[in-house]
């Protein structure tokens, strides 16, 4: 499991099923990735990548032919990245 914690406070949670689900989403978008751990190590995601990714995401989400849950996980995760400040991934 990874919890995504906010700099500015928050915390999101993703199952391992999950956070590989955005991994792979994030880089089928073109997104960059170097910011993201495969391990709950608390490495650091930048604010500034973390509001890249929210763009990505928000501007891609309804054209992936995505089920209506899926789409509200997705725009649920960039709302906390919209948020957090930069965040580690615990």
């Amino acid at each position: 499991m990874m919890d995504y914690i906010g700099k500015n406070g928050g915390t999101f949670h993703l199952n391992w099923s999950g956070h590989f689900y955005m991994y792979n989403l994030l880089r089928r978008l073109g997104a960059d990735l170097t910011e993201w751990s495969d391990f709950n190590d608390g490495e650091y995601i930048s604010e500034r990548t973390c509001k890249k990714w929210v763009a990505l995401l928000r501007h891609n989400v309804g054209g992936l032919g995505l089920s209506q849950d899926i789409e509200e996980w997705i725009l649920d995760f960039a709302s906390f990245l919209d948020k957090c400040g930069g965040c580690y991934q615990y």
